[in-house]
């Protein structure tokens, strides 16, 4: 079932029906989908674009007023909004500042585990971070993933076992690809390597996702779902087609 997002009103609505105070609009920009609490929410960027005329030709300055998780509210004919606000996020050190606008770090691979939401993003210098926010008042830490990984990309991160983050690293060769899986401790600023195993060049897991029940991990690639179980890659074997490219 697919939903319309409706987060404002265009901007062109706004000015002709005089809802600009003083040449300022404000306006939302969904980031990130995640379930929370049982429920689907999204994260959103609160923007106040403030107008200006300079020579005769009309601007804006583009400034984040906050970043904020609200529940998604479905009207059941196929349209979804903005529901409850439940938590402001403290994200000013994800906000990057150029001459007339500011905008949100990318957000990457977010994860949820209880409260905490963890995801992977970088700084204005292009230097990746793995980001905790406690999604009950929003307070955040950072951890440069080179400290680490050794200088490695994350390239999956899962929910895995004992409140710790599944993590995939690739070191990419001509023929072939060696995949690492770790087991990382945000809170211990800690990384331990499971696993390693390789693939053809063309390949590498994506969408990484552990069933607890099963000891199973779960993960796309060449458009088929495998499975892992134990984390034992000879028990890795396709389960399943993915009918998309």
């Amino acid at each position: 079932v697919r939903h319309e997002l409706a987060l404002d009103s265009s901007e062109a609505e706004l000015w002709e029906t005089g809802a600009v105070d003083g040449g300022v609009v404000t306006r939302h920009e969904a980031v990130s989908i995640i379930a929370y609490g049982g429920r689907p929410c999204l994260i959103v960027v609160e923007y106040a674009d403030e107008y200006f005329v300079d020579d005769g030709m009309i601007g804006c300055y583009e400034t984040i007023e906050g970043v904020y998780l609200h529940e998604l509210a479905f009207d059941g004919e196929s349209r979804a909004a903005l529901g409850e606000r439940i938590v402001e996020l403290e994200w000013d050190g994800l906000i990057q500042s150029y001459e007339n606008f500011e905008e949100l770090a990318g957000i990457f691979l977010p994860v949820v585990i209880g409260d905490m939401l963890y995801m992977k993003c970088y700084d204005a210098g292009d230097s990746e971070m793995l980001i905790a926010t406690n999604l009950a008042d929003g307070a955040t830490d950072v951890l440069y993933t080179a400290d680490l990984t050794g200088g490695l990309s994350l390239e999956g991160l899962c929910a895995y076992q004992d409140g710790k983050l599944l993590g995939e690293t690739v070191v990419w060769g001509e023929t072939e690809n060696t995949i690492a899986l770790h087991a990382i401790d945000f809170g211990a600023e800690a990384m331990e390597t499971l696993v390693e195993f390789s693939c053809p060049a063309v390949d590498c897991p994506d969408g990484l996702a552990y069933c607890a029940e099963n000891d199973t991990l779960y993960f796309a690639m060449n458009r088929e779902i495998y499975a892992m179980t134990g984390l034992n890659p000879e028990t890795m074997q396709a389960v399943a087609e993915i009918p998309v490219g």
